[in-house]
């Protein structure tokens, strides 16, 4: 026991305490050391995050921006346009035997909305709300919706265009109709004037033949107006040239050609109508999703504009 003693003396004396402080000096300086290191990557972690996150929301907000911007266009032009088609409703029932075009805004933000469809953009649009049932039904609405016009105003373009061309086909038939008709009474004019050179003008069936002459000539001077055309000299052909021409065999047909040419006149009306109709209801068509684009984009936009937006 005393030997034991003796032998922590001797250590002690011996200076090796000195060993054990510097042993616990070296382990307290490396245990700060680490632990300064760690708080320092702690703090450069958490400004990392932080800037990462503020670019995130940045990020975010931006997408949101643009599809607001987007829907303000669509909110903004396309009732505009559903004007114009209503304007062309009214333009085709004045005079249904032209073809007419609508009016069209120079707007492809439909489109653009339906591509903008991704996962960044849900993934903004649910971090500025909850991921209930309710923000994923106002979600899928506004391309519903979009979808929707898209493909309606898609639709109602392509009708015109059909109506343009269908219009422009019938016009052309009947233009030939007219042509022909007046080849054929500018013969038979001829002829009288040939077998009487003496007093062809004082003959009926040449008055009435020079008569319409003169009339062709005049409507075929001026912008083709088929409205013109069938009231001025399509009709009252219609209505004489049995009773006029002492040829019964070129009168029943001239009158064949003038009722091919009436009866096409008459379908371009009548599809004219049609059509205008249509036009007519664009805009009873899409105020429903008009409005419901509207309301979800004035809460989008009283939220973004407070940058509320949950980070998680």
């Amino acid at each position: 026991m005393n030997l034991n003693l003796n032998f922590g003396e001797h250590f002690y004396e011996a200076g090796n305490s000195n060993l054990f402080y510097d042993l616990s000096i070296t382990f307290i300086s490396a245990f700060l050391g680490l632990l300064a290191a760690l708080l320092v990557n702690r703090l450069i972690d958490t400004k990392k995050q932080k800037k990462e996150a503020k670019y995130e929301l940045q990020k975010n907000i931006s997408h949101l921006n643009y599809l607001s911007e987007l829907l303000d266009s669509i909110i903004k032009n396309y009732p505009q346009q559903a004007l114009n088609y209503k304007k062309l409703s009214e333009l085709v029932k004045e005079n249904p035997l032209e073809a007419h075009l609508a009016d069209l805004r120079a707007t492809y933000d439909l489109a653009r909305l339906k591509d903008m469809d991704s996962y960044e953009l849900r993934d903004a649009y649910f971090n500025l709300s909850s991921r209930d049932k309710n923000s994923l039904d106002k979600y899928r609405k506004i391309f519903a919706n979009a979808d929707f016009l898209l493909m309606y105003f898609d639709d109602l373009l392509q009708q015109n265009e059909n109506h343009r061309n269908f219009t422009h086909k019938d016009q052309l038939f009947v233009r030939d109709c007219v042509e022909e008709i007046s080849n054929r009474l500018g013969l038979k004019e001829k002829n009288i004037q040939k077998e009487n050179p003496q007093n062809f003008q004082e003959i009926t069936e040449y008055q009435y033949l020079h008569k319409f002459s003169l009339i062709f000539i005049e409507l075929s001077q001026s912008i083709v107006d088929f409205k013109t055309w069938k009231e001025k000299y399509l009709r009252p052909l219609h209505d004489s040239i049995l009773y006029e021409l002492s040829d019964i065999d070129l009168a029943d047909s001239i009158f064949s050609i003038i009722k091919r040419a009436v009866g096409r006149l008459r379908n371009i009306e009548f599809n004219s109508i049609e059509f205008a109709n249509d036009m007519e209801n664009v805009e009873s068509k899409i105020n429903n999703s008009i409005d419901i684009l509207e309301k979800i984009n004035n809460e989008l936009k009283e939220k973004t504009s407070h940058n509320i937006l949950q980070i998680p």
